[in-house]
């Protein structure tokens, strides 16, 4: 109760039918953190790159969340470390949910436009002050190898039953 009388927290917007979802007991919570990581290391033209990708539910505190993360770097020689490296990048999204206390959503894919983007991008599926019961969280991620023409793809799932 203290959290939804904070007045820090004014923005989030908080009704009486959101209140209610905090306090609601009737069914299991999904863990705070879960999460699925893919990395890979690769070659092009004798320059070594990496990427990671990452899709996690977050807990943080009152507010929660499910976020896709994607980091690309290459191995700088002179430097002798990985540095940022953008490359073009997109991604497909399915899921489907349950918010606790509530209803089943269900979202077939989506694309977000291919971009030029930093390494560390990251996007937000799911942000709401009610927990999820249970999800099924589905992520593809795009990018064009440097120098080339072919398409790379990391697949990565979480699911809370």
């Amino acid at each position: 109760s203290k959290a939804v009388s904070d007045p820090a927290i004014d923005s989030v917007h908080l009704g009486n039918y959101e209140i209610q979802g905090l306090f609601c007991s009737n069914q299991d919570q999904a863990p705070h953190k879960y999460d699925q990581e893919g990395w890979e290391r690769y070659m092009v033209n004798g320059v070594d790159y990496y990427y990671k990708t990452r899709l996690s539910y977050n807990d943080y505190g009152v507010w929660f969340a499910v976020i896709t993360r994607f980091r690309h770097r290459r191995w700088e020689g002179q430097d002798k470390k990985w540095q940022r490296f953008p490359v073009s990048h997109y991604f497909t999204y399915s899921y489907d949910y349950t918010i606790r206390c509530g209803k089943r959503k269900t979202t077939s894919n989506l694309i977000t436009s291919p971009t030029q983007i930093t390494s560390d991008r990251g996007e937000t599926l799911y942000s709401h002050i009610r927990s999820l019961t249970e999800f099924e969280f589905k992520t593809n991620h795009y990018w064009i190898e440097p120098g080339t023409s072919t398409t790379l793809l990391s697949e990565l799932m979480i699911v809370y039953q």
